[in-house]
């Protein structure tokens, strides 16, 4: 695998942008969508919800053909802060991030799966929190899970801002879920954007965060202003390919430091992933 995350995506020059270009907004949400129409809806009132409003939505379609993409525009009633690509289809969620990513104008970028939601104040303290600890690159959220119906959100109180190094915790376990996670805009300069590598396919945020967890402190806004969504269809669920990608990123990692305590991490983490996949299989 190439360790390099200085990929520059190309956009296809038919993709026609809707929202005025003279609006530069605080926040990009970065939205991939593929046969998203079942939490489309619920997805735009969330994002209506938010109490920090200077956002714009890219919204990439990954070549859906159950017509998320019109779903999505005739929701969004014409806000011009939603703006709307179509690609081929690829089941690469790296290259829908990119996409949308190229086109960000934001000084942050707020990550957002389609069957995820966020606390109506979400944006609002990752946004007051970046600003009070500028260097930390990246800042992420409590997560709670949920299936069916979506729990109601508590009130928050306080919420507690805590800047540490996260590197030495992250190479064992990836705590981190995409949809929690914003980002400053200078991460692109320093790290490119994520790797379109196929092996990579459901492991390349974890890459990307490792990578800027090696350089930068994060934030961790400490409340639950996420929710995660588990139905059949979640690219996550599948531990085969997770352990593709683990084996991977170990290999990266083993090639900059073969001895070093990164590199025996990963490599036992993606090793107990490959058992756990051949388990399962013996069970089954």
């Amino acid at each position: 695998m190439n360790g390099s995350l200085t990929h520059k995506p190309s956009i296809k020059k038919n993709l026609s942008r809707l929202s005025p270009k003279g609006f530069l907004p605080a926040v990009s949400i970065i939205l991939p969508i593929y046969r998203s129409k079942l939490f489309i809806p619920e997805l735009v009132t969330n994002l209506w919800g938010q109490s920090f409003q200077d956002w714009e939505a890219i919204v990439v379609d990954d070549g859906s053909n159950d017509g998320s993409l019109e779903l999505f525009q005739s929701c969004a009633q014409a806000d011009s802060r939603f703006a709307f690509f179509l690609k081929k289809p690829e089941g690469l969620p790296a290259k829908s991030r990119n996409h949308a990513l190229a086109q960000a104008r934001g000084t942050w970028f707020a990550f957002l799966d389609a069957d995820d939601l966020w606390h109506p104040q979400k944006l609002h303290h990752q946004v007051a929190g970046m600003r009070q600890f500028p260097k930390s690159l990246l800042s992420y959220t409590k997560v709670l899970s949920f299936d069916e119906q979506p729990p109601a959100f508590a009130d928050l109180g306080t919420v507690p801002y805590v800047e540490h190094f996260a590197f030495r915790s992250l190479v064992f376990r990836n705590f981190l879920t995409t949809s929690g996670i914003m980002v400053h805009k200078s991460v692109l300069k320093r790290f490119g954007f994520f790797p379109e590598q196929a092996e990579l396919r459901i492991a390349e945020d974890y890459f990307y965060w490792l990578k800027l967890a090696e350089q930068a402190p994060f934030l961790k806004i400490d409340a639950p202003l996420c929710l995660y969504r588990f139905h059949p269809h979640n690219i996550s669920a599948d531990r085969t390919q997770l352990a593709v990608g683990l084996r991977q990123i170990a290999k990266y990692w083993q090639s900059q430091a073969p001895f070093s305590l990164a590199a025996n991490a990963l490599r036992l983490q993606a090793a107990k992933t490959a058992l756990g996949v051949k388990l399962r299989k013996l069970i089954g």
